[in-house]
């Protein structure tokens, strides 16, 4: 029974939430706000409640929510749309109340910019819903008006509202994005080992996910490449580690493929950004890319049987010297997942070495041959 009546009583909270999201019966004239760009925003001057109306909805509001903190009392006065986007943002205006569409004016005249991460947030729209809140003092809970009911604090999912989409905003950045502020970030190997071998670059700004650019207070939408190679090149925008499948931005990355016949390269990477306008260009980024040297082959590759055998290049002797080879020496064996499979050490650091797969199946791997001094990997195909 007592579950019931509690089930009921969530219900004729939330019936009445959004009754008076859309108007009341107690309202005596208009007024007009406007939003940080100057958009006017239609706003309602309500009758307050009586103080025994306002601890009743008090005392409602903790009894059905035990685990959310009121914070302001109830009222009549101003509703979330009107504490999120107008009076947490004006120290001592008068209450009103704002129904939607207002609320949506903060966000259509660029006043706020839309981000993705929940942890830049200052408002917050339940989109799902029709509520507003914003990001608590305190981590990991918002502040929002419940209606009539009071201003509380609680968890972003405990509410009222349906919170299944929230969509998240931060005050759009004035001016351009200050270009000093990002930098150029490039993932793969540090050298060129095999014929027209791609290397990712991006922008990302410091001290933040580069994958995250679209989800920046600047608002970044695109950037654009000035590459200035010293040998030939092949560049692809837009692809890469540094462009996320999810992201709005344009060109955010830029996959470089560079040819072993030329070396070494010495590439110039030049960027801007665009958020609410262009930034300037960076300063000229240089990438210098190399073939790799290798000390060491794997033979036969393909691997024909259960045993591969590493050997030494030309010039065994004097190579191993000057890289220090007389230590340890260590062979790892990776799946193409880069699951590790098997390893090997040796003392000596001299003579070619013999590694047992008897059972591997058929497929490509990758050998790591480290010593103190050096690291070269192997890609290797079984093929019995």
């Amino acid at each position: 029974m007592q579950k019931n009546i509690k089930l009921i009583n969530r219900i004729l909270l939330k019936t009445s939430l959004i009754l008076f999201i859309c108007g009341s019966i107690y309202a005596q004239n208009t007024a007009v706000v406007y939003t940080p760009n100057g958009t006017a925003v239609t706003v309602y001057n309500f009758t307050e409640f009586t103080q025994s109306h306002i601890a009743y909805l008090n005392n409602q509001a903790a009894a059905l929510y035990p685990n959310a903190t009121i914070i302001s009392d109830a009222s009549n006065k101003y509703n979330c749309h009107a504490y999120a986007w107008y009076l947490t943002e004006c120290s001592g205006c008068p209450n009103y109340w704002m129904n939607t569409p207002g609320d949506d004016a903060y966000w259509n005249d660029n006043s706020y910019v839309e981000v993705f991460d929940a942890g830049l947030a200052e408002k917050i729209s339940y989109a799902s819903d029709d509520h507003s809140a914003v990001m608590s003092s305190v981590a990991g809970k918002y502040d929002s008006k419940w209606g009539q009911y009071p201003v509380m604090r609680h968890s972003p999912t405990y509410t009222p509202y349906n919170s299944s989409n929230l969509k998240y905003y931060v005050p759009a950045p004035v001016g351009k994005p200050d270009i000093h502020d990002f930098t150029l970030v490039s993932s793969g190997p540090s050298c060129i080992d095999y014929n027209w071998r791609t290397l990712d670059f991006g922008v990302q700004k410091n001290n933040s996910n580069s994958c995250l650019l679209y989800s920046l207070p600047e608002n970044i939408t695109e950037v654009e490449w000035q590459i200035i190679p010293s040998q030939p090149i092949q560049t692809t925008l837009d692809s890469g580690l540094y462009s996320c499948s999810t992201s709005s931005v344009d060109n955010a990355g830029v996959k470089v493929a560079f040819s072993q016949q030329y070396n070494p390269y010495v590439t110039t990477f030049r960027f801007r950004v665009k958020g609410t306008s262009w930034s300037d260009w960076s300063v000229g980024h240089y990438y210098l890319a190399e073939k790799c040297p290798y000390y060491y082959r794997v033979t036969p590759n393909p691997v024909t049987s259960d045993q591969l055998t590493i050997i030494s290049q030309n010039d065994r002797e004097s190579k191993l010297d000057m890289l220090g080879f007389n230590e340890a020496l260590e062979f790892l064996l990776f799946d193409y997942q880069g699951n590790q499979l098997k390893s090997k050490k040796d003392t000596t650091g001299k003579g070619d070495y013999n590694l047992n797969i008897p059972n591997l199946k058929n497929g490509m791997y990758y050998l790591k041959v480290i010593t103190e001094k050096h690291t070269e990997v192997h890609r290797i195909l079984i093929d019995r």
